[in-house]
């Protein structure tokens, strides 16, 4: 284990490593190998040559700032043209205000508000173009719900509990990946028995992470894998989380783990 993915780390995040592996490319890339033509505003990897190849059009380094209409008039902009037959576009609302506000704040609900006149838009957009008009087929995702957190009072403060010298983790609010130290005379096993007891938290062997997380198969993976209960926060050092009431990567076989699309 040489290598960490920071999504903060933008320059980082563009090298190829991150998206190579195996058989596996985005939609883009199989579009483009078979012919056509791929136009991807801001969507995750859409700003990295992943085998030496990158969609046809994109909007490069990933920028929050941009408003949704801009997004669809810039996405609609390349697709109008005959060359592109696929056309994608990232938003990151209500997630943003999710994380900040809670899932059932005023703010998301604003949020939900804002992507849905967006959609509005963007169908308003293409019945505009003679190019695109009855001719766009519209497919709408979301990767993931949220629940609600509380940053003050929902801490699981690892640091405190387990002894961490001969080990190496990485985490998110929600998760751990453990990973024993080169030269440390530890097991898999052993590490797991020191998370065994932390309320709140749930470990696992890779080899005995549930079949639904669909997480345990990837030479990626680390040997131990702990995930928090929903709406607890995973914390590896003191005051790491500062107005975050809302979190997802938590069981997923959990409704509020779902799309409510």
């Amino acid at each position: 284990m040489e290598l960490f993915y920071y999504y903060t780390d933008s320059a980082k995040n563009m090298e190829p490593v991150w998206f190579e592996y195996g058989h596996v490319e985005p939609i883009w890339l199989t579009n483009e190998r078979h012919g056509g033509k791929s136009c991807v505003f801001q969507w995750v990897g859409s700003e990295t040559r992943i085998r030496n190849q990158m969609a046809f059009a994109t909007a490069g380094v990933y920028n929050g700032a941009y408003d949704l209409q801009y997004r669809i008039d810039r996405l609609l902009d390349w697709i109008s043209h005959p060359e592109f037959n696929l056309g994608m576009l990232y938003f990151n609302e209500p997630d943003k205000s999710g994380h900040r506000y809670g899932p059932n704040s005023t703010e998301v609900m604003d949020a939900v508000e804002l992507t849905n006149e967006g959609v509005s838009y963007l169908l308003q957009r293409i019945d505009q173009i003679p190019e695109l008009k009855d001719k766009v087929n519209i497919i709408i995702s979301s990767d993931h719900g949220m629940a609600y957190t509380d940053y003050k009072t929902q801490i699981i403060d690892v640091s405190s509990k387990v002894q961490t010298y001969d080990f190496r983790y990485t985490s998110s609010p929600a998760t751990l990946d453990i990973w024993p130290r080169p030269g440390r005379d530890v097991t898999d096993e052993q590490i797991l028995e020191r998370f065994k007891g932390i309320e709140h938290l749930t470990a696992y062997l890779k080899k005995d992470i549930p079949d639904r997380y669909h997480y345990k198969n990837n030479h990626r993976i680390a040997p131990v894998f702990a995930v928090a209960d929903q709406g607890w926060l995973i914390a590896v050092k003191e005051d790491q989380y500062k107005d975050l009431y809302g979190m997802h990567g938590y069981d997923n076989a959990n409704p509020e783990m779902h799309p409510f699309m």
